[in-house]
This record gives structure tokens, C-alpha cells and sequence, in this order.
């Protein structure tokens, strides 16, 4: 497993994250023009879309990589190695309960730097108390939510493309 993976992981997503966000903008600019649209604005946002869902398709892959299940025949000294560079580049969270895991994404810079307080809080307590093993594990909820809110973003840009592409179409 590659070391750098977690950060890679997490650059990943912030990048996805803000082609994204930027081609919503570059949408709703487009859209809120009057008169005739400037075709530039139109490709520059659906490149932005393109590049951040991209992003976000190799974010997932590398989530299903790096936090999904081991093999069976990995050693105990793998899975230890595993979880203490999980740990270091502070891709899962520690706590098990609601209120420890709403402090713990909230204090953290990172989810900070993009994703706002309300969404946070949301996402804990919609996502309800996971049990500790099996598919889905507590410690895992940091990257759902960033997954959580990648996919929200590539849904709204794709509404606002279809909107800007049928007032492209009508100039």
C-alpha cells in the first residue's frame, strides 16, 4: 500500500471538490446573463464539471483501495501498519459516538475548509450510530461525508449543465 495514498486521497477530493464548485459558479454565471451567452463560459464550466467528476471517480477508487476490507490473508502486522497511516494522515475519525463524531469532523481542518457546519452536523445524524465492525464503520464516516458531498456538488452542476446547455441550445 502506498504511503501517500491517505493524502493523495483527501488533495484529491479537495481539488474535485473545487473544479466542482467552480463550475457551478461558472453555470450560474452563464445562466444569470442577459442577452447573449458567452459560449467561452459555457465549455469552461462543462470542463470544470468534467475534471471534477473525474476527480471524484478516482477519490472513490481510492477509497474502496485504502479503507475497504483487507484480504484474509493479510497479516495482523499489515492491518496494524494499514490503520496507524489511516491514522497519521487523520483520514478516520476516532470516536464512536454521535456527538464525539460531530465535535471530531467539526474541529477538523480539513472537512472545515470546504464542507459548511449545518452539512456536518446533517450528514451525523443522518448517518446514525454505524456498529463498529462490518461493512460500514464509524471510523470511516470522515471520507462518506466528503463523498456524501462530492456527489451533492456533481448533482446540482449537473442540473445547472442541463439548464445552461438548453440556453445554449436556444441562442
Amino acid at each position: 500500500m502506498d504511503i501517500n495514498v491517505g493524502k493523495v486521497l483527501l488533495d484529491t477530493a479537495k481539488k474535485s471538490n473545487d473544479r466542482m464548485s467552480e463550475a457551478i459558479c461558472l453555470f450560474q454565471s452563464f445562466l444569470n446573463t442577459e442577452g447573449v451567452p458567452d459560449s467561452a463560459k459555457y465549455y469552461l464550466a462543462r470542463n470544470r464539471l468534467e475534471e471534477g467528476c473525474g476527480l471524484m471517480d478516482e477519490v472513490i477508487n481510492e477509497a474502496k483501495k485504502f479503507l475497504g476490507p483487507q484480504p484474509e490473508y493479510a497479516s495482523r502486522e499489515i492491518k496494524e501498519m494499514r490503520m496507524e497511516r489511516l491514522r497519521a494522515f487523520h483520514v478516520i475519525v476516532e470516536s464512536q459516538t454521535l456527538d464525539g463524531l460531530e465535535a471530531e469532523l467539526l474541529a477538523d481542518a480539513y472537512i472545515k475548509s470546504f464542507i459548511e457546519a449545518d452539512e456536518v452536523v446533517g450528514f451525523v445524524h443522518d448517518s446514525g450510530n454505524f456498529p463498529a465492525t462490518g461493512k460500514r464503520k464509524n471510523q470511516n464516516l470522515k471520507v462518506r461525508l466528503i463523498i456524501d458531498h462530492l456527489i451533492a456538488l456533481r448533482k446540482e452542476a449537473l442540473e445547472l449543465q442541463q439548464k445552461a446547455g438548453e440556453k445554449f441550445q436556444a441562442k
